[in-house]
Order: structure tokens, then C-alpha cells, then sequence
């Protein structure tokens, strides 16, 4: 797959009073992409997208005493053209356009509460005209945060939202309600409500820990095409567990070791979605270790154990159940330039090189590859 990415961005703030700030953002960005490829009995293949996007938001700030307050709003466009060729032995090609425009706004609220509590009240709306289904959404958000006592400190949350389209991930609206991520790389035009709890414990001056559920229930349109060649919605109801718990602990000022478990299980009722499965459980064990020098040069190693198994298939002509276990081992070295000018990093990922099967639930920022992957990257500060 070949793909080409423009963007263009930017970003605009202003002080309106002592307790007020506006904020802006624009950006507009274009992709292309294809592939081709030849099959059986000289079937030859070739496919194609591209897109023309650009997304303005804007966000007002107000910060008082015991209550703060970001209220805001954007807009979304998004013209796509996909088409497809292909040989047998005639030629044969199709195109299509697709339009999808996306209004939202929203209002948060924090408010300091008596017992050292903050609680965070919200409420969002999107306007959805998408080639899947168009969706006028109300999405209420409520978070509690209660400190008992400095070092402990107890979250929960229950939200609405729905999917949105994103340009690169990125909006100034807040993706966190009492510190539970409300956006996911979910499909189009899927509503989700999301309900979760946490802790977070301070045991010692060098030693800490925590732990976080939550669970979603998923309302995901999604277009099927008949023999004929009709397209017609259907609807299916997903489910989502995903828990977390990690322990930290600092030795000495030069090192950090950790201990990570994450755990998730995805279920289908009917649809069974672009990655083709029904139910997916995965168990996580990360322990690493961090090295830092007072040169400015620094370490890290993570050491994953990954066990995963499914019914992966297709609705309607059967699944079959697959599993595999591995560990996967990361490493990356790092170096601070002087007067902290910015970061030259150097990663390995998969550094052994390790062959597995393993589905990536977020497509779109895969964590775990079937091969070595070496990167390099500097950040410049000024």
C-alpha cells in the first residue's frame, strides 16, 4: 500500500480577561493512497482512496475558584473517493463518493466539592451526516474524583459519547472525564457508553501503584451489500472490559522498575467488524526497567508477555477459535541535548525479531509487530 499525506495546520490563543482564554484550531490535510496486486487465473487488482479533510474547533476556557469550565465546538468535512479496477479478462471499474460532515458541541465542568472532591459535569452533541448513518446524539458525562486521604485517590466516571472523525487524532476538546478516555478508534458513527472506576495508591516516598476498570456497551451501525449487490444498515450491540494495574517502584534516583498488566475482552453479537472476530480476550505482562545518567542519556527495556485468543471468521459462514502467547522485548536509548535544546531517540521494537499471530485492537496505532522495527527520531525544544 502506497500513501501520501499532506497537512496543514494552525493554532490560535487569546487571554480575554484574568479568568478567560479562547482557543482555535484549523487543519486541513489531503490522502492518497493504492495498491495492486494479481490473483488466480491472471486476475489483476488495483485500488484506490483519497481524501480532502479540514476540521475547525474552537474552545473557551474559564478558571475560577472552585469551579472551572471549557465549553466549545467544531466542525468536521470530509470528501473521500475510493475506487477499484480490475481484469477478468475485460476490465472493470467503479468508483465512489462519499461526504461526511460533523458538528459538535460541547460544555465540561469542574467543581470542587467538600472531603477533598471534584466532581465533573458535562455535556456534549453531535450533529452526523456520515455515509454509514447520520446521527443526532445528546451525551451527558459525570466523573467523580475523592482524595480521603494525600496518597490515595479513588476515580469513577459514566459517559456517553459517539465517534467522531478526527483528523490525525486530534481535537482540543477534552478525551478524558475523571482521567477514563472517552475516544477510541471505534467504527463510524458508533455510540458508546462507558462506565469505570479507579484507583490510584501512593504506598511509600519511592514506591506506588493503582488500578482501573471499565466496561462499554456499543451501539455500531455498519453497511452490508446482498448478491445482488444492495447495500442495507444493520446494527449490532459490542461489549468492552479493559483493566489495568501497574506497580512502580523507585530504587535510586538512577532507576525506575515496573511492573504493567493490562487485560481486555472484546464481544460481538452479530457484526464482526473489519477485523473479522466475534469474542477476543487478551492478557498483558509488562516488566521494565528505566536507566538515566546524569550526562542526559537514558534507557529503557520492556519485556512483554502477550496471551490472546478468538473465534475470528465471518457472521454467517463460521468462526474458528485461534490463540497464541509470546514475549516480545522492546528497547530504546535516548540522549537530552544541552540546555535542554530537545531529544535524539533511537528505539528498537520487537528486538528479537519474534514471529506471532496477534490481532492489534486499535488498527490504527498497532502495538506489537511480527517483526523488528528500528526508529529514530529528534525533538527540537526552543
Amino acid at each position: 500500500m502506497k500513501e501520501t499525506q499532506k497537512v496543514l495546520g494552525w493554532v490560535f490563543g487569546t487571554t480575554c480577561s484574568r479568568n478567560s482564554t479562547l482557543l482555535g484550531t484549523a487543519i486541513i490535510s489531503s490522502t492518497e493512497g493504492n495498491a495492486s496486486g494479481a490473483g488466480n487465473f491472471g486476475v489483476s487488482l488495483d485500488l484506490g482512496n483519497s481524501s480532502d479533510n479540514y476540521m475547525i474547533e474552537v474552545q473557551h476556557l474559564y478558571q475560577g475558584g472552585n469551579f472551572n469550565l471549557q465549553s466549545g465546538g467544531g466542525f468536521v468535512n470530509a470528501d473521500e473517493t475510493d475506487w477499484f479496477r480490475y481484469l477478468l479478462p475485460f476490465e472493470s471499474y467503479n468508483e465512489e463518493y462519499l461526504t461526511t460532515k460533523h458538528v459538535n458541541i460541547y460544555s465540561y465542568g469542574q467543581v470542587g466539592l467538600p472531603y477533598n472532591t471534584t466532581a465533573t459535569l458535562g455535556l456534549s452533541g453531535d450533529l452526523l451526516d456520515s455515509p454509514v448513518k447520520d446521527r443526532e446524539e445528546i451525551n451527558p458525562k459525570f466523573g467523580l474524583t475523592w482524595q480521603p486521604q494525600k496518597s490515595t485517590i479513588v476515580r469513577a466516571a459514566i459517559f456517553k459519547n459517539m465517534q467522531r472523525r478526527l483528523i490525525y487524532a486530534q481535537t482540543v476538546e477534552p478525551t478524558q472525564v475523571a482521567g477514563f478516555n472517552q475516544f477510541f478508534d471505534d467504527d463510524e458513527s458508533s455510540i458508546a457508553w462507558t462506565y469505570g472506576i479507579a484507583l490510584d495508591q501512593i504506598f511509600s516516598n519511592n514506591f506506588y501503584g493503582g488500578l482501573q476498570f471499565f466496561h462499554r456497551d456499543l451501539d455500531v451501525p455498519s453497511l452490508g451489500v446482498t448478491l445482488l449487490g444492495e447495500t442495507y444498515l444493520t446494527e449490532d450491540d459490542w461489549q468492552e472490559n479493559i483493566s489495568s494495574a501497574y506497580l512502580y517502584w523507585v530504587p535510586r534516583s538512577w532507576t525506575t522498575l515496573g511492573l504493567e498488566y493490562y487485560y481486555e475482552r472484546y464481544t460481538h453479537d452479530q457484526f464482526e467488524g473489519l477485523q473479522g472476530y466475534k469474542n477476543l480476550t487478551s492478557h498483558r505482562l509488562t516488566p521494565m526497567i528505566n536507566l538515566f545518567h546524569p550526562s542526559g542519556i537514558s534507557a529503557e527495556i520492556l519485556a512483554s508477555y502477550v496471551n490472546q485468543k478468538g473465534e475470528f471468521g465471518v457472521f454467517g459462514f463460521g468462526f474458528e477459535e485461534g490463540r497464541d502467547s509470546f514475549w516480545v522485548v522492546d528497547l530504546s536509548i535516548s540522549y537530552r541535548l544541552p540546555k535542554r535544546y530537545g531529544v535524539l531517540k533511537l528505539e528498537a521494537k520487537n528486538l528479537f525479531n519474534k514471529k506471532f499471530r496477534y490481532l492489534n485492537t486499535e488498527s490504527g496505532n498497532p502495538r506489537f509487530l511480527p517483526e523488528s522495527q528500528i526508529m529514530a527520531s529528534l525533538t527540537i525544544s526552543f
